[in-house]
């Protein structure tokens, strides 16, 4: 008998660890489904970024050109320039922005 349980038990085991391995590779697919999403949805929310920025730029150029011809001296100069620093600001962004969506590929496992 001693061969016999000794038997039952190896397969018992063999079963256990092999619903224990097909349940930790459904796992492991459903992480990298759910992680793919997450990446996904990032990168459509960074996308829209730079719609945003150039928006953002357009707005910023206006006031500068607003500021230009409505205000005169150091308090325009003052103006200007700060909408200026903005300005590039906003446009280094932008590069941000594009080296962020570049950085969001998605590699085979």
């Amino acid at each position: 008998m001693d061969i016999v349980e000794g038997g039952k038990k190896l397969i018992e085991e063999t079963a256990k660890r092999g619903k224990e391995l097909a349940e930790l590779q459904m796992l492991k697919h459903n992480m990298k489904d759910e992680l793919k999403n997450m990446i996904e949805n990032e990168k459509e929310l960074i996308n829209e970024c730079p719609e945003e920025i150039d928006g953002l730029v357009k707005e910023i150029f206006n006031l500068k050109g607003t500021l230009i011809y409505g205000f005169e001296g150091k308090t325009g100069d003052a103006m200007v320039e700060t909408t200026a620093n903005y300005h590039s600001k906003v446009l280094d962004d932008s590069e941000n922005v594009k080296e962020c969506v570049d950085s969001c590929k998605l590699y085979s496992w």
